[in-house]
C-alpha cells in the first residue's frame, strides 16, 4: 500500500466551532471513533457566531478550513450549525479543499426519522433567519411542520459558565413552553452548545410529555463521518493504541481550558491559533 495512503489514515479529523459548542460532537465522535487523533478549534475570540452577518460567517469558516488544510487534516466536520446553515454550501463547493466537508445540519434532517408530523429547532438567531434547518428537513420530508425558536442568549449563558444559575432555567423555560403548546413531538438542538443545557430542557417538559424526543444532530454527522472512513478505507489501523485530540483556539487558552474543566471534568492543554483573513467571499 502506498506510503501516502498509509499516513493519510494517521490524518487527523478536524472539528471546529465558536466556542464550546464543538466539544459536545468531540465527546461522542471520540467515544465512537476512540482510535483516531482529532484537531478540535474553537474560534473563540469571535464568539458568538449566532449574532454575525452571512458574509462574516462565511469569512471565518473559510479561515478555519484553511487553517485546517495546513494541519493536514482528511476530514473536517463542521461542529457549528450557524457555520452550516450559512456557510457550507459554498464552502463545499471550492477546489482548494481537497478533503471532505461534512456539515451538521444536512446528515440530520436527510435521516430524521419520518413519522412525526410537528418539531421544534432551537437555534441561533442567524442560523433562525437563514431558515436552513427547515429548508432541509421539508426537502426530505415535506409533510413535517417545523417550528424554529431564534435563542440569542443561550450561547453567551453556556459559555460564561451560567448554566446552573436560576435565570437559565427560566431562559430555556420560556422558549421551550411555547414550542410544546403548539404540539412539538420532537426537540431538536440547533445548536451544538444546547446539549450542554439538555437537564435545563427536561425539566422545562411536564412528565405527562416526557416522550418528547429531545434530538442531538451530532449523532448523525458522526454517523456519516464514520460510514465515510469505512468506505474509503480511511480508518486508522493503529488500534493499539488511543488516538489524541488536540485543542486550538483562537482567543483565551485558560479559559478555554478552564470551561473544559468546568464542563466535562477534564482539564485540557490548548494551544492558540490566528486565522488569516486573505480574501473577501460572497455568498451568492
Amino acid at each position: 500500500m502506498p506510503y501516502a495512503f498509509s499516513a493519510l489514515r494517521d490524518a487527523p479529523i478536524g472539528l471546529f466551532d465558536s466556542g464550546l459548542g464543538g466539544t459536545t460532537v468531540l465527546s461522542k465522535l471520540a467515544k465512537l471513533l476512540p482510535h483516531e487523533n482529532i484537531l478540535y478549534f474553537g474560534d473563540t475570540a469571535r464568539l458568538p457566531y449566532g449574532d454575525k452577518t452571512p458574509a462574516q460567517i462565511l469569512e471565518y469558516s473559510a479561515a478555519i478550513l484553511k487553517w485546517m488544510a495546513s494541519q493536514g487534516v482528511k476530514m473536517v466536520l463542521m461542529g457549528c450549525n450557524t457555520s452550516s446553515a450559512l456557510a457550507y454550501p459554498y464552502l463545499n463547493s471550492l477546489p482548494a479543499f481537497n478533503f471532505p466537508i461534512f456539515d451538521i445540519i444536512r446528515p440530520f434532517a436527510q435521516n430524521l426519522a419520518s413519522g412525526k408530523k410537528t418539531i421544534g429547532v432551537f437555534a441561533t438567531p442567524a442560523s433562525v433567519k437563514s431558515d436552513m434547518h427547515k429548508k432541509m428537513i421539508q426537502y426530505y420530508h415535506p409533510n413535517i411542520e417545523v417550528l424554529t425558536v431564534s435563542c440569542p442568549e443561550w450561547v453567551s449563558i453556556i459559555e460564561n459558565g451560567e448554566i446552573e444559575k436560576a435565570e437559565t432555567a427560566f431562559q430555556v423555560k420560556k422558549y421551550v413552553e411555547p414550542i410544546i403548546e403548539q404540539g412539538a413531538e420532537a426537540l431538536v438542538y440547533g445548536c451544538t452548545h444546547y446539549p450542554l443545557l439538555g437537564h435545563i430542557f427536561r425539566q422545562a417538559i411536564p412528565d405527562y410529555l416526557s416522550h418528547i424526543e429531545m434530538i442531538d444532530p451530532a449523532d448523525f454527522l458522526i454517523q456519516k463521518a464514520m460510514q465515510y472512513l469505512s468506505d474509503h478505507d480511511l480508518l486508522r489501523q493503529n488500534i493499539e493504541s488511543l488516538g489524541k485530540t488536540q485543542f486550538y483556539v483562537t482567543g483565551d487558552t485558560q479559559l478555554f481550558s478552564d470551561n473544559m474543566q468546568r464542563i466535562w471534568g477534564n482539564r485540557q492543554h490548548v494551544e492558540h491559533a490566528s486565522l488569516l483573513f486573505t480574501e473577501k467571499l460572497k455568498i451568492v
